[in-house]
């Protein structure tokens, strides 16, 4: 698998385990923001009975039939209240019936008579209906929106606080994926270097074996050859070591069994920083563990205010109105009206204190604390972005003298190998030579490293990818 850096980047926050869990953090916490928004869809609540009744048959024929319904709907209001409507309807019917009784009456001379009658009652329907309206209202207190709009706007929070960290999480992985990736590069770079001096030595032992046949040059020069020839296969495999073990580190980070190859394409060429005080606004304003923290200060404040108003006295408005209708028949049902209306004020003052001031006091510890770690951050930070630019800078120049340094190298080392075959200097020259190019292109590929860790340093302070080497 050949990759660029911005496919490994990719690759990357695909595959990422942190950056998974923390995206499926989020989604919770936006079904938490939908969970407490549910609590203001208003509520239904739907109830009916029926009962029937029979008496005796022996003694009468009575029956009697009750239907009861009920409806609510409750309704939460966002700045702290409640309201609900109830409405219940009912209804009686009674059967018609007749049975006989004995009666007894006071006759002639005092006597006592029983005579036999016959009792009849009419069929009659009684309905009743009832409807309650009641609400009650939290009274704003030390200036927030009632108890009941909190719960939303602390989850609100905590969203805003889940995305930063997932931010934040994406752009320590890209500055890892990056390094990883620089380092993987350079390792590739470096093997091809020693390659190219292994290939040179093997030329130069080649032909110093054929002057040493002819006489012209001594056996000690062979053998020093051999050496160097031996030294640089070493140095082969020694960088080639090394670059598996970047290229597993960056697999690592890619979450990826396949056998993978960077595309190398360094280019010389790089963005200016620009000015530093920029550069510090931008990274006040960007970077994700600052706002992270500024979202949490913010969800304290507010937890500091709700503790405040659970210590402080609480004041309710409620407003209750409850009309009833009664008759012999639906048409009739308000022959018997009555309606109650109710207002008042519910004062609660608290007497206990302790739970609620000691959640008060804590909540008031932790906001200092949200305050203090702003400020230790802001100020690490700025410290973090001078250094950073400072060394940059410093590794610009480095980078640039290193270049013109590598130039002259090579061109030395054509120079020497001319020089040596038509015997003008000396073996040891070449090898002096040799090893002063070995040890620049070394220093040149430590200086671009740097450079490109410094790079993703300050774009993760930055919180955004800042482009100084185009890759």
């Amino acid at each position: 698998m050949e990759l660029t850096l911005h496919e490994a980047v990719t690759l990357a926050l695909k595959n990422n385990s942190d950056v998974r869990i923390n995206t499926l953090e989020l989604d919770i916490k936006k079904s938490e923001i939908k969970r407490k928004l549910a609590e203001y869809i208003p509520v239904l609540n739907l109830d009916t009975s029926t009962t029937n009744f029979e008496d005796d048959p022996d003694t009468s024929e009575l029956k009697t039939k009750n239907q009861n319904y009920q409806a609510r709907i409750i309704q939460k209001i966002p700045l702290g209240g409640e309201l609900s409507l109830f409405v219940n309807y009912g209804r009686s019917d009674y059967s018609a019936y007749q049975t006989d009784v004995t009666n007894f009456r006071l006759g002639p001379d005092f006597s006592v008579e029983s005579f036999s009658d016959t009792l009849a009652v009419a069929s009659k329907d009684n309905y009743y209906t009832e409807l309650n309206l009641f609400y009650r209202q939290h009274l704003l207190k030390d200036g927030i929106l009632g108890p009941a709009f909190i719960p939303i706007k602390e989850t609100g929070f905590n969203h805003d606080i889940q995305k930063e960290r997932l931010n934040q999480s994406r752009i320590i992985l890209i500055r890892l994926v990056e390094t990883s990736f620089y380092q993987t590069t350079l390792r590739q770079r470096e093997i091809k270097i020693y390659q190219e001096i292994l290939e040179i030595n093997k030329q130069l032992l080649k032909d110093i074996e054929s002057k040493q046949k002819l006489g012209m040059i001594p056996e000690i020069d062979v053998m020093s050859a051999r050496i160097k020839v031996n030294e640089a296969i070493t140095q082969v495999i020694s960088s080639k070591i090394s670059f598996e073990h970047s290229v597993q580190k960056l697999k690592t980070l890619l979450n990826i069994e396949d056998r993978i190859k960077v595309i190398d394409q360094f280019s010389s060429s790089h963005n200016f920083l620009g000015d530093l005080d920029k550069l510090l606004s931008l990274a006040m304003a960007m970077n994700k563990e600052v706002a992270q923290l500024k979202t949490s200060l913010k969800k304290e404040e507010l937890l500091v205010a709700v503790a405040k108003n659970q210590y402080l006295p609480q004041v309710d408005l409620y407003v209750n109105i409850n009309k009833k209708d009664q008759g012999t028949s639906f048409g009739n049902a308000n022959d018997l009206e009555e309606t109650e209306y109710k207002a008042g004020i519910v004062f609660t003052y608290p007497f206990y204190p302790t739970d609620p001031k000691e959640k008060y006091f804590q909540a008031k510890k932790t906001l200092d604390k949200i305050k203090i770690q702003l400020r230790e951050a802001e100020l690490r930070i700025s410290n973090q972005v001078n250094m950073f630019y400072n060394q940059i800078q410093l590794v610009e120049k480095k980078i640039s003298a290193q270049s013109r340094q590598i130039k002259i190298l090579k061109d030395r080392m054509d120079l020497a190998l001319k020089a040596f075959k038509e015997r003008l200097i000396d073996l040891k020259i070449v090898y002096d030579i040799q090893d002063d190019r070995i040890s620049g292109e070394q220093k040149y590929l430590y200086y671009l490293f740097e450079y490109q860790s410094l790079n993703s340093s300050l774009q993760e302070l930055t919180g955004q990818k800042l482009s100084f080497y185009n890759l």
